[in-house]
C-alpha cells in the first residue's frame, strides 16, 4: 500500500480528507455515489477544476476509498492536474475514466494492472506518459 502525505490505510477517511480541496470533496461525493464527477457542472473558476495527484492516488490506492467505489468506477470530467501523477504498480479493479482532463505534468502508469477499462477520452497531456508494462483487461 502506498503512503500518501504520510498517511496509511490505518487512518480514518476523515483524516485523509482534511487536506482535500472543496472540489476534491465534491468529486469524491460523486464517485462514491456512482456518478460522473463533471467539474464543469460544479461551476466556479478554472482554479476550482484543479485536482491534486495526492487525491487521485488516495482514492485509487487506499482500501478505505477503494471499497466505496461503485461498479460505475471512477469517472472524472474536466479536471486539471498540475502535478505529476504516479499510479505505477497499482492494481485497480474498476473502470477508470478521465474525460476532457488536462494533465500538465508527467503521468506514470508503469506496471499498473486493471481488471476493467481505462479511458482518457479528450484528455490532453503536456508531460510524458509512461505505460511500460501496463496491463488492462478490457480497453485502454
Amino acid at each position: 500500500m502506498k503512503k500518501v502525505n504520510g498517511t496509511s490505510s490505518e487512518y480514518p477517511k476523515e483524516a485523509m480528507q482534511a487536506g482535500w480541496t472543496h472540489q476534491e470533496k465534491w468529486v469524491w461525493k460523486r464517485i462514491e455515489g456512482g456518478e460522473e464527477a463533471d467539474l464543469g457542472k460544479m461551476g466556479g473558476t478554472d482554479e476550482e477544476r484543479v485536482l491534486t495527484p495526492e487525491f487521485v492516488n488516495t482514492i485509487l490506492s487506499h482500501e478505505d476509498y477503494r471499497k466505496d467505489i461503485t461498479e460505475r468506477g471512477v469517472s472524472i470530467t474536466g479536471a486539471c492536474f498540475r502535478g505529476p501523477i504516479d499510479l505505477s504498480g497499482l492494481v485497480i479493479d474498476h473502470r477508470l475514466m478521465f474525460t476532457d482532463c488536462l494533465f500538465l505534468a508527467d503521468v506514470d502508469l508503469t506496471s499498473l494492472k486493471s481488471s476493467d477499462s481505462i479511458f482518457v477520452s479528450g484528455s490532453r497531456f503536456a508531460g510524458k506518459v509512461n505505460m511500460d508494462s501496463i496491463q488492462v483487461e478490457y480497453n485502454l
